[in-house]
């Protein structure tokens, strides 16, 4: 996990860290246990890289995961899980851990997002709309693509089809033929965009947020500089807002073709 990874992991990871942070002060607060591997949470995973003798790339691989868990499990005894209880926060998921038939939301927009972009690439797969309901042409996408993958076939988005869904949008993206790359630059670039990232991605993301502005004077403007800073986040979250989305400040698949398309004045919502 790294920097824009987003899922149950994740906010796993963040709960563990704030927990082992009890313990270890000197490891920083994680603001938001959203789900999403943002800044923050990089500079937490550092300290704790630093203070147990690991590399300190911000990055979770194996060694990092291990150490986490165990630091985790010994600050944290089954007697005092016991008597303490799950926080509030704890409880919360950004990203619930089974999706299934009836459900409804922007987790389910986000899925059926992924299934609609790579029908395009996978003809076993269906053609699907891009809503936010869980309905039966869901169902029979999700079944196709689990068959594909040699996933259980339950028609149920659970953490292991979660995250072959991103490991499957992202592996195709990266391989898009040449004559697709023009069109690839517009689509979502696989991972989270949230604050402190920088690149070309993040310049877009600018572009058309000030193009949604023009339209929107609710949308504040923001300096074109590839830097997401708090004035971009500041954007994000009022588009958010405008939408009824949680205001994380983070941009997902389902943001990102929002802001993306109708800022250019194609959009697909």
């Amino acid at each position: 996990m790294s920097r824009g990874s987003t899922g149950e992991d994740v906010r796993t990871l963040q709960r563990e860290l704030l927990r082992i942070r009890k313990n270890y002060p000197a490891i920083p607060n994680i603001p938001d246990t959203s789900g999403i591997y943002d800044a923050p949470t990089e500079e937490a995973v550092r300290a704790f890289q630093r203070i147990f003798n690991l590399e300190q790339d911000g990055v979770v691989g194996k060694s990092t995961w291990y150490r986490i868990k165990a630091i985790y499990n010994g600050v944290k005894s089954l007697s005092e899980v016991s008597s303490e209880g799950l926080t509030l926060s704890e409880a919360q998921r950004q990203f619930p851990e089974v999706l299934r038939l009836g459900d409804s939301g922007i987790d389910v927009q986000t899925v059926r997002f992924y299934l609609a972009f790579l029908g395009f690439f996978l003809p076993e797969l269906p053609y699907i709309r891009i809503t936010d309901q869980f309905d039966e042409e869901l169902r029979d996408a999700v079944y196709a693509f689990q068959r594909v993958y040699g996933l259980t076939v339950d028609g149920v988005v659970g953490r292991n089809t979660w995250n072959a869904l991103q490991n499957v949008y992202e592996q195709t993206l990266y391989q898009l033929p040449e004559n697709y790359q023009e069109f690839a630059r517009e689509v979502f670039p696989g991972q989270f965009l949230v604050e402190g990232d920088t690149g070309p991605e993040v310049t877009l993301l600018q572009t058309r947020l000030n193009q949604l502005a023009g339209q929107d004077s609710a949308i504040p403007t923001v300096t074109v500089d590839g830097v997401f800073g708090p004035a971009t986040a500041r954007a994000v979250r009022a588009v958010q807002s405008r939408l009824g989305y949680s205001t994380t400040g983070a941009v997902g698949p389902v943001l990102w073709s929002y802001i993306v398309t109708q800022g250019s004045g194609y959009g697909i919502f």
